[in-house]
């Protein structure tokens, strides 16, 4: 679990979390997964209006959020390390003002990975 902060002077402090996890279902099977919120300000790009003084006008606040589900499998290979095989999706919610730019994105990653002989035995990302 992380929390973080963006500290800005107009807009105050923003608070972002995120939590991740990782099983390790059976012996060659991981699953893994990170839920993430946050809010900043994106689409204003601090622009002030023409007679106004900073602080005076109001700052867009965006609010967005992700959830990462994904399962890595090794293959039965020792020699010279060990091989996995996996894949994850990433679906996304934010606030209505972003919705308008992005839609309701998502992504997916499909991977190979490589672990030299001697690496720790947990599953990491």
């Amino acid at each position: 679990m992380a929390w973080g902060q963006n500290r800005e002077l107009l807009v105050g402090t923003l608070n972002g979390y995120l939590a991740e996890w990782d099983l390790r279902a059976a012996r060659r099977w991981s699953t893994y997964g990170r839920l993430e919120h946050g809010r900043k300000e994106i689409l204003s790009l601090g622009v002030h209006p023409r007679g106004l003084l900073p602080g005076q006008h109001p700052h867009s606040l965006s609010d967005f959020n992700a959830l990462t589900i994904g399962q890595v499998w090794d293959l039965p290979i020792d020699r010279g390390g060990r091989l996995g095989i996996g894949a994850d999706i990433t679906v996304y919610r934010t606030s209505p003002d972003l919705e308008i730019y992005f839609g309701s994105p998502h992504s997916y990653h499909v991977f190979l990975r490589w672990r030299p002989s001697g690496a720790a035995p947990a599953h990491v990302h």
